[in-house]
């Protein structure tokens, strides 16, 4: 999954991987504070469009190819991609009204909690996550969020279709920079020479063109681009 902010526009892509071929969920936006607004969601599977949201003047279309049909959008409605960055952004609260969609349907949300902190492993290193639950309808998605890297999703699951999905990260890159779990303060090499740290004191990522605008460890909506590679297991 890539998150991508140029300016206040916002495009994320999740790519699935599955036995016969892959789903690709694409949507995009703009940014306004920290608050994600979409302008169009796609479902794409074996190339072709599946299902689709459009956004546009108050009102949504959506449903499968063929079925869409068009109703007024109050508030936001976010896929369960983009609510994971929307999450993050807003430190696992849930704006108020939001709903989401699969491009097929519009579903209520009927409540966030939080179940606790854990440690996760990833990239030969270990962190904090912090997990969630959501209701979707009748069907629950699964979030952790690590703190320590701006929030960005950790673990996602869901029910699509009976089937379910769990996506677990396995390795991270921020503006093309492989970022790995470490402390936030100097490690030291076997030499016992201090290596530079990678953190400013507020958890904002260094890069070689200094602080990277929008890495903030309060703020989700990362500017630049930031690649999260999944596993995936499918039931």
């Amino acid at each position: 999954m890539t998150f991508t902010r140029s300016g206040n526009a916002y495009k994320i892509v999740s790519v699935i991987k599955v036995p016969l071929y892959n789903f690709r969920f694409e949507s995009g936006g703009t940014v306004s504070g920290n608050a994600l607004h979409p302008s169009y969601y796609k479902d794409i599977r074996k190339g072709k469009t599946y299902a689709e949201a459009k956004f546009g003047g108050g009102k949504i279309t959506y449903g499968k190819a063929g079925e869409q049909q068009t109703e007024n959008a109050a508030g936001q409605i976010l896929d369960l991609f983009a609510l994971a960055w929307q999450l993050a952004a807003t430190d696992g609260k849930l704006p108020a009204g939001i709903k989401i969609t699969n491009g097929k349907r519009i579903y209520n949300i009927g409540g966030l909690n939080k179940t606790g902190s854990a440690q996760y492993a990833f990239a030969g290193g270990k962190t904090t996550v912090e997990n969630y639950t959501v209701k979707r309808g009748d069907d629950t998605v699964n979030y952790s969020f690590a703190p320590a890297f701006g929030n960005i999703p950790a673990k996602i699951s869901y029910i699509d279709n009976g089937t379910s999905y769990n996506l677990k990260l396995t390795g991270l890159k921020i503006n093309g920079q492989t970022v790995k779990p470490k402390p936030p303060f100097c490690a030291r090499r076997q030499d016992d020479k201090a290596q530079p740290n990678p953190y400013t004191s507020e958890g904002r990522l260094k890069t070689e063109q200094g602080l990277s605008d929008g890495l903030n460890i309060r703020t989700g909506l990362h500017a630049g681009c930031v690649c999260c590679e999944f596993q995936m297991k499918e039931n």
